[in-house]
């Protein structure tokens, strides 16, 4: 992997947990959708991204969120389920042609139909551990499902978005 390479996802990664923290965290719509747009770092990851390495930098992702949210670890074990599940989807959506194992998972590299059903697979999964961690029970269920639907919608919003506007404009480069 090139340094250029790295350099950029470092850069990706920094940039999403300062969108997130400084950003995202107060653009909440009437308390019940919530972006988390800092999970599309795990989303464009590379194919051959290690499960451990995923699993370690899931946490300490996660938990640095926390630490900005004072949520407790909720980000962090939720970073870390997706961080484990996510080469699990990758492999059970492998197209005909293969991966190129180097290769970001990005709309413009992998696709429309299948970065679409990907991204929204990592995204449900995140918000259904999330809100459940969140509320513990099944006392408020139909509160917490009105949170986890709004945001996936707006967290999915936003990702396909960022998409178009980050790695399109790396296109024409």
């Amino acid at each position: 992997m090139k340094t250029k390479d790295i350099a950029g996802r470092v850069a990706l990664g920094i940039g999403l947990l300062l969108l997130q923290i400084l950003v995202f965290q107060n653009l909440v719509i009437y308390a019940r959708a919530f972006c988390f747009v800092y999970i599309m770092f795990f989303i464009v990851l590379p194919v051959n991204t290690n499960r451990m390495f995923l699993m370690v930098m899931g946490f300490v992702y996660g938990l640095t969120i926390d630490i900005f949210n004072d949520t407790r670890g909720m980000h962090a074990a939720t970073c870390v389920i997706i961080a484990y599940l996510r080469p699990f989807l990758i492999e059970r959506m492998t197209p005909q042609s293969g991966y190129d194992v180097q290769d970001d998972l990005t709309l413009q590299k992998m696709g429309t139909q299948w970065f679409v059903i990907y991204s929204f697979l990592i995204i449900v999964v995140h918000h259904i551990v999330l809100f459940m961690i969140e509320t513990a029970s099944f006392n408020m269920f139909g509160y917490t499902l009105l949170k986890i639907i709004g945001s996936i919608i707006y967290t999915f919003l936003i990702v396909l978005l960022a998409q178009y506007l980050i790695y399109s404009s790396n296109k024409t480069r």
